[in-house]
């Protein structure tokens, strides 16, 4: 694995970045946002080779030009990493997208950190009812019944890696004429996980956003986001780490994607 950003950025002193390592459960596979376009294009066309290995030329033409579209909006979205995967289940196609971010945020403590983030899920507006339950005095409820709020299910976490909160809801987006196969105006209902961990001693929060268009399979594609959740780490850089390039397989590293900053294992 290598570190993260480098550039700094802001602030009195100089900024630390964890390197961030998880486990792609099977099925799930990288997606370069190498900064460097060139590079970028060229692992996004392996990828699109493993995912559609039996396409024809022209489905291959229009795949990579959607991916990698979706590569070039991830990197100006400062996105660290993604994953995605894309096959079939029962005789259908399943497909789920994982993308993961580091973002700055001060903290007292990872405990409070935690704990404001599911303070901020769980507060209800004028359109939303209280929640369905109380927010312990102590801070939210780990590893046991969430909290249902405003149309999502908000969960405390205790990771191996420390404290977090995720939460779960299904949306609807809308898909305009030219691009629904009915050629009219319709909704996807999209299931959303999204999992937030405040990193250790370097005051940034790391957030793993999971999105399935295959809301049937929602609750296996959660299974997987939980796995990738557990299998969190973050690391100090090490003198004579892993710098990156390329999949070895097995169980050794997998290469990197994104910045060169996420290990994948």
């Amino acid at each position: 694995m290598a570190a993260l950003g480098g550039d700094g950025g802001g602030g009195d002193g100089p900024v630390t970045v964890p390197r961030v390592g998880l486990r792609l459960p099977p099925g799930f596979l990288p997606m370069s946002l190498d900064r460097d376009p060139a590079v970028r294009r060229a692992r996004i066309a392996a990828l699109v080779g493993d995912l559609f290995p039996a396409a024809p030329d022209e489905i291959l033409a229009v795949a990579r030009a959607h991916y990698v579209a979706v590569a070039d909006l991830q990197v100006g979205q400062g996105l660290a990493g993604a994953a995605l995967r894309y096959g079939w289940v029962e005789g259908r196609i399943t497909a789920a997208y994982v993308s993961f971010a580091l973002t700055p945020l001060d903290y007292e403590s990872v405990e409070l950190a935690a704990m404001g983030i599911f303070d901020s899920l769980t507060v209800p507006d004028e359109h939303t009812p209280p929640p369905a339950a109380a927010t312990p005095a102590d801070g939210p409820p780990t590893d046991g019944p969430g909290v249902q709020c405003g149309g999502r299910y908000v969960m405390g976490l205790s990771l191996p890696c420390g404290p977090a909160v995720a939460f779960t809801t299904l949306t609807t987006v809308r898909v305009d004429a030219e691009e629904s196969p009915s050629g009219q105006p319709a909704g996807l209902d999209i299931g959303v996980l999204q999992v937030q961990v405040p990193v250790k001693e370097h005051q940034c929060l790391f957030v793993m956003t999971l999105t399935t268009p295959t809301v049937l399979d929602f609750d296996q594609h959660c299974q997987a986001g939980a796995a990738i959740a557990v299998s969190l780490r973050f690391d100090e850089p090490q003198d004579g780490g892993d710098t990156g390039g390329g999949d070895t397989g097995g169980g050794h590293p997998r290469g990197l994607i994104g910045t060169g900053a996420l290990g994948l294992t």
